[in-house]
């Protein structure tokens, strides 16, 4: 059959309201350290919030449309087959594999990305691509669904398998307001029930009639659209309660509601308070919600850039850095690692700061932990602390390592002050290209010494000399392997032969607040003088409404819901906290209805 699919479009993703119910539900502060964990210094070089609330000001958006990510139109889809296939869903989804994988995968998006930076939340890109793969996927299933009578019957109803004809109709009205509605996530009403029973084309209700009916709906538009509407109130309406519903199971799960937060959108008393805070706990209590935060935390530290330490074994220079060290078989290790601190910072309900500053290896990976000079870590005891010249988050193997030869401060600068402060830095001018190629080099400089002479002079230096440099010279005592060092081996690139040898300098003054100029040494002066700003957690606000709605970046009308968060953050509030108090907020349980 011909189906009718939507024409590939380009989606907005909605906007916050700019409203919150600052004490919505209760909050739960941070534990108290317990012994071994690091300690924080105190609120001294404290960088002013980023945000604040003027409703007045606030141009509320909130567009009706978002697309689904691949991982939750995935999500939908093994539910349905799951609950439609019964004892036959894993032959089901074995026959659909090819469908599924034909998906588009979801880019990286940030306000200035070229797909790699940013969440997969915020890729709003619908193509031809997208409704093939949907379109394949409806037919298939359609046909997987009815194959035999057993399927049929699992599918919907016996009604539709017995002996007599006369109760097909209403057996299969039956299947629509339930399942179908389920499967769309909205209540049907009797233009819905027409509509889908279309399919039949007036005839009989047999088997290829009933794969046609499935079809349809898996073809349908808002299988892979979040289709959102308030209620008949003026300005900020409170979403339907099988909306919001779907809005916090995808939020917290990145998969359509189950079976408990469905009945309490049937019953509307989903829009309970206490009702509505028992469910985020419970959504956040399970173990898919972690792995929603993993998804979070691969974004904002750009996870998915991290280098394979094996890149650059083609280069002489690189094989002479690496020498006899085994090096892990890809960035695995090195990634798992970073959840692992993230995960421990969680289970504790830690602030922010805490993974800053915890210096622990988390990695299983025997490879990846030589690099820190440590044993693995088994995942069940308590994991050992790194060398003690590490400085916690900011020297990860996971963001040290470059697959080359070379350390590129400029890189780890960038990470740092754009990713983890979420500070803005300007475009590079138009000849930075020409004057790093036009600075005189003996090609005997230490990697600092040639960022400086690159860089640090001209149209560059505005942002290199105080935004950018000072802060990837602190993490110079590791290597392009993360390894700690005292002296810089200087090598040919083309036989590896040793050139020189430097002894390492950390000094900067890395001005994480930019009225800020005293110096620090090294990374564990840096973490301290980030943890001391509390810009993170000012960038952890932020981050979490960008994921949360899926933005490219924060906008006016988010001001008020991001100075409470952000404030929240700021007090110590762990990140399990902090999504709470945003999934209770007015601006993520209603929406703005234009007039």
């Amino acid at each position: 059959m011909r189906l009718l699919l939507f024409a590939p479009v380009l989606l907005l993703v909605p906007g916050c309201t700019g409203e919150i119910v600052s004490g919505a539900g209760p909050v739960r502060t941070a534990e108290a350290p317990s012994p071994g964990d690091p300690v924080l210094p105190g609120p001294s070089g404290l960088a002013p919030p980023r945000y604040t609330c003027a409703p007045a000001t606030l141009a509320l958006e909130d567009p009706p449309l978002k697309r689904l990510t691949r991982r939750q139109w995935e999500a939908t889809v093994r539910a349905a087959v799951a609950s439609l296939a019964g004892s036959d869903a894993p032959q089901v989804l074995a026959a659909i594999s090819p469908d599924l994988a034909a998906f588009p995968q979801d880019r990286f998006v940030a306000a200035s990305t070229r797909g790699h930076d940013g969440f997969q939340r915020a890729d709003q890109v619908l193509t031809q691509q997208h409704a093939d793969a949907q379109y394949a996927l409806a037919e298939h299933l359609g046909r997987e669904l009815t194959s035999t009578p057993a399927r049929l019957g699992r599918a919907f109803g016996t009604c539709l398998t017995d002996s007599s004809t006369g109760n097909d109709a209403a057996c299969l009205d039956t299947f629509l307001k339930t399942r179908g509605a389920r499967l769309l996530r909205r209540p049907f009403d009797d233009a819905d029930v027409a509509f889908y029973r279309r399919a039949l084309r007036g005839g009989a209700v047999d088997a290829p009639a009933l794969a046609d009916v499935l079809a349809l709906l898996f073809a349908s538009p808002e299988l892979v659209l979040q289709v959102e509407q308030g209620e008949a109130e003026p300005a900020l309406a409170r979403l339907e309660p099988h909306q919001l519903a779907t809005r916090l199971s995808f939020a917290a799960w990145d998969e359509p509601a189950d079976d408990v937060l469905w009945a309490l959108a049937d019953s509307g008393e989903l829009f309970d308070d206490a009702t509505f805070r028992a469910q985020v706990a419970r959504l956040l209590a399970d173990a898919r919600a972690r792995q929603t935060l993993h998804t979070f935390f691969e974004g904002w530290f750009a996870l998915n850039r991290v280098a394979d330490p094996r890149a650059g074994l083609d280069r002489p220079d690189y094989r002479a850095l690496v020498g006899p060290q085994a090096l892990p078989a890809s960035a695995a290790g090195l990634i798992e690692d970073v959840y692992g601190a993230v995960d421990a910072t969680l289970a504790k309900e830690q602030p922010i700061a805490a993974l800053l500053a915890d210096t622990a290896v988390y990695t299983r990976d025997a490879a990846t932990a030589a690099l820190y000079g440590a044993p693995p870590w088994d995942g069940a005891s308590a994991p050992l602390p790194g060398p003690s010249g590490r400085g916690g988050l900011l020297t990860r193997l996971a963001f040290l390592v470059t697959g080359n030869a070379t350390t590129h401060p400029i890189l780890r600068g960038v990470r740092i002050r754009t990713g983890l402060l979420c500070d803005p830095l300007g475009e590079a001018p138009p000849d930075a290209a020409a004057i790093a190629a036009a600075t005189p080099l003996t090609g005997t400089e230490s990697e600092r010494q040639r960022t400086s002479a690159t860089t640090e002079h001209g149209g560059c230096a505005a942002c290199h000399a105080t935004a950018i440099n000072p802060l990837g010279y602190a993490l110079e005592r590791f290597d392009a392997l993360g390894r700690e060092r005292a002296l810089e081996q200087v090598r040919s690139p083309s036989d590896g032969a040793l050139l020189a040898e430097h002894p390492v300098d950390t000094r900067s003054a890395p001005r994480v607040v930019a009225a800020d100029l005293r110096p620090t040494d090294g990374a564990i002066d840096l973490t301290a003088r980030i943890i001391e700003s509390k810009k993170v957690e000012s960038c952890l606000a932020t981050q979490l409404v960008r994921f949360t709605w899926g933005k490219a970046q924060v906008q006016t009308g988010d001001a008020c819901l991001l100075a409470d968060l952000e404030q929240l953050a700021r007090s110590g509030a762990s990140v399990t906290t902090l999504v709470a108090a945003l999934f209770q907020s007015e601006s993520f349980r209603r929406r703005v209805i234009e007039p």
